[in-house]
């Protein structure tokens, strides 16, 4: 029994520096997000989570091809596209700003939970469209976008760097 706790102890100390490690940078924008969680009532994991999935908490992040060009207008830290922008009501060319970005984003992310009412589905369409959720388009793709946001979410869920 006393070997099991210690084992779990030492999985749950070494999955908590995770975030740390994969990512450099994975602090930087909790005040950030901490604000967006609190002004659109998106959980601060889940924001987090997002963004390590959508850009590695590249502030600068663009999607290329092989051949280095551009895919999508995809900006930023949460991958704020044209459109997404409008239905946010922010202006596209902000979107390389963290604090835009990730507000812009969180804000998008609530609109696309409350539209499909559902934190799941939400989640999906901010990758795939709610148009593509409600009618069953893309379900392998968004399935598997979900299932990496939530590993991101468990990994930050589990960060004990400020006890360590």
């Amino acid at each position: 029994m006393k070997k099991a706790l210690i084992l779990g102890v030492f999985i749950l100390m070494i999955t908590s520096l995770l975030p740390s490690i994969a990512f450099a940078n994975a602090y930087e924008y909790d005040h950030i997000i901490k604000e967006a969680s609190e002004k659109y009532g998106v959980p601060f994991t889940t924001i987090k989570a997002v963004i390590a999935k959508e850009s590695s908490f590249r502030a600068n992040a663009v999607p290329k091809n092989s051949n280095g060009e551009l895919i999508t207008s995809a900006r930023g830290l949460m991958q704020m596209t044209k459109g997404a922008c409008q239905d946010a009501g922010f202006n596209h060319d902000d979107m390389f700003d963290p604090y835009k970005n990730i507000m812009a984003g969180t804000k998008y992310l609530k609109m696309q939970m409350d539209y499909l009412d559902s934190y799941t589905d939400g989640i999906k369409a901010y990758y795939a469209g709610a148009g593509n959720i409600l009618r069953n388009k893309l379900t392998a793709e968004a399935n598997a976008y979900f299932q990496g946001v939530m590993a991101y979410k468990v990994a930050f869920m589990t960060d004990l760097r400020g006890y360590l």
